[in-house]
């Protein structure tokens, strides 16, 4: 006979929870229960919320299972994935104007050995998927947007703080490179015009 729906959901969580396997339990017991342990501390928080409201709003009730704060998890991570490997595409397009080499990119990144931790409960897609959109937003000159996108990857991991490093070399690209140049042209103007040279009446 068919499986009724409680058989099936006690299934699909116990093979679920064979997925939970090293920074995943952090997260898991985070999104349960909040830091309870100094270890706990290492794992920034954006993650388990999203993973412990997900859980609410996918499977309803005030208290959430860990059976779907595991799922939801899972969920997250794995649409996160997606949505990086189409980002880092058009973040390739517009950086190299190649959409051959853009989309190849996408490809290596989707099937590389560590991809295996982008469909666990882990915050490198989540990571990626933000930074992506940052990268690309700060492309097209959204450079608020591209601020707000770095500032919320800090909340998934610590080198987060390491997306300055772009804000920093697109305020040099945008202020102080144009401005340098064009100091130095007029300076070589002024060395090459008539003026700027002495003549021997001068000395």
């Amino acid at each position: 006979g068919m499986l009724d729906a409680h058989t099936v959901a006690c299934v699909v969580c116990r093979h679920a929870e064979g997925l939970v396997a090293w920074d995943s339990v952090y997260f898991v017991q985070i999104a349960l229960e909040g830091y309870e342990y100094e270890q706990s501390r290492a794992f920034f928080p954006a993650l388990p919320a999203a993973m412990r409201y997900a859980g609410r709003l996918m499977f309803g009730g005030p208290q959430v299972t860990r059976c779907a704060v595991i799922l939801s998890g899972l969920v997250i991570t794995n649409l996160a994935f997606i949505i990086s490997a189409v980002l880092l595409e058009q973040l390739g397009i517009a950086v190299l104007g190649d959409a051959v080499v853009a989309r190849a990119a996408a490809i290596l990144y989707t099937f590389n050995p560590a991809s295996v931790f982008h469909s666990g409960i882990y915050t490198e897609p989540v990571f990626a998927a933000v930074s992506f959109g940052g990268c690309l937003a700060l492309v097209r000159g959204h450079r608020n947007v591209a601020a707000g996108l770095f500032a919320a990857t800090c909340a998934v991991r610590s080198n987060g703080v390491l997306h300055l490093i772009h804000l920093a070399f697109d305020f040099v690209d945008a202020t102080v490179l144009p401005g340098w140049r064009a100091g130095v042209r007029l300076w070589w103007m002024r060395d090459k015009s008539p003026r700027g040279k002495l003549s021997h009446h001068d000395w």
